[in-house]
């Protein structure tokens, strides 16, 4: 026998159908972006609203708007917005991966090295070296030169034993 839904917050939450599957996850979206820009008890709301970041009237105005401009939301996508200080419009929005969207955050260190500007996440995952190596490295002092990403000498490394 199937277990029946509990109620969230007193509203059960619309059973999913096949056609209308992306439909109803692009109107979470669609919610959770207003309510983290203007419900004050949203946990979200100090990073959002509480920081000037509104939501288009166009978009306030329906969700029909809303899907219009950005479309259906793609599997494994959420919404982010290009400039992570402006607001959601049509031309600050899109649907961006996890990744995508943690190379987009405020508190990111970027760095520059050869006139290429990344993040320190994508400098790790390009080179093949840990994150946190980098950001120690840079701790301590490391220029941001092309010596950053020497590859760590292993601790596993091989011992020359003594001849007898």
């Amino acid at each position: 026998m199937r277990k029946k839904q509990k109620p969230v917050l007193g509203f059960r939450r619309p059973p999913r159908k096949r056609g209308r599957e992306f439909e109803l996850s692009t109107n979470a979206c669609w919610v959770g972006m207003i309510a983290r820009c203007y419900n004050q008890r949203n946990a979200d709301y100090k990073n959002y609203g509480g920081r000037g970041i509104r939501v288009c009237g166009r978009w306030l105005e329906s969700f029909d708007n809303f899907l219009a401009d950005m479309g259906a939301r793609p599997l494994g996508m959420s919404l982010d917005r290009v400039d992570c200080d402006g607001d959601y419009h049509a031309d600050n929005c899109r649907w961006a991966t996890q990744r995508t969207q943690q190379n987009n955050r405020r508190d990111n260190h970027w760095i520059t090295v050869g006139g290429e500007r990344k993040t320190i996440a994508m400098w790790a995952r390009e080179r093949n070296i840990h994150p946190r190596m980098l950001s120690k490295r840079l701790a301590r002092g490391w220029p941001h030169t092309e010596r950053l990403f020497i590859p760590p000498i292993s601790p596993k490394a091989p011992r020359k034993t003594r001849s007898a």
